[in-house]
């Protein structure tokens, strides 16, 4: 749950490192929602004017007036990941085990 805020501001290691990775599925699952994102970015025609992270901190290097597809494409990013592990990636076994409650 702590990795969460972080990652919603652009720095995605310590849910990927600490959460996703480990559990196998989830990672690829994740993998691909970005990708539907990506996908929406370019067909949005999406630009950036440097690089920088994601996440809501993204908006900031985003060409003016492209805000509002970002967030779009961010979007999709996010509940395509969320619909793809929720249908191929959540084993809760796997979860008890890496992560038991105390």
């Amino acid at each position: 749950m702590s990795s969460i805020p972080v990652a919603i501001l652009g720095v995605g290691e310590p849910l990927m490192y600490a959460v996703t990775l480990p559990l196998g599925r989830s990672f690829i699952t994740a993998c691909i929602g970005a990708g539907f994102g990506g996908i929406a970015a370019s067909l949005f025609h999406l630009g950036a004017v440097s690089q920088g992270v994601s996440g809501l901190f993204g908006l900031l290097i985003m060409e003016p007036g492209q805000q509002l597809t970002y967030l779009a494409a961010l979007l999709v990013a996010y509940l395509g990941g969320f619909i793809v592990t929720w249908f191929f990636g959540f084993d809760e076994s796997r979860i008890n085990e890496i992560y038991p409650e105390k």
